[in-house]
């Protein structure tokens, strides 16, 4: 069995501390190729396309990012690389596009995110 079907159809959460108080961000993959990201912060969905190679999945966000000046609707606007560690997801890094270009944020800024369990 490969990897994409061994996490089609399953649910990752995290909790996460914040001004407002705690909520949780979470990773429903939905099929072989499409991941829907809910951000609490945000209360917003995310439709977006991931890849496995080896341990990291890469999730590229297909939706506007209030961040990105312009972008193309097919598009990517920002890929989370997560790594595969002690049966959950952690963040390894976060790239967004910016004035056409893809920078990659801080440590610090992705790290309060935490690690997704797998619920489903």
């Amino acid at each position: 069995m490969n990897e994409k079907s061994k996490i089609v159809d399953t649910k990752w959460v995290n909790t996460i501390t914040s001004p407002l108080g705690s909520c949780s961000d979470s990773l429903h993959f939905l099929s072989n190729r499409e991941v829907v990201l809910y951000d609490c912060e945000m209360d917003w969905h995310f439709d977006a396309n991931y890849s496995i190679s080896g341990d990291t999945i890469n999730i590229a966000i297909v939706e506007a990012q209030f961040e990105v000046d312009n972008y193309k609707k097919s598009e990517p606007t920002s890929v989370w690389r997560l790594r595969k560690k002690d049966g959950q997801l952690a963040v390894s890094s976060i790239v967004l596009l910016r004035n056409n270009k893809w920078e990659e944020i801080s440590a610090e800024d992705y790290k309060r995110i935490g690690d997704f369990k797998k619920i489903k």
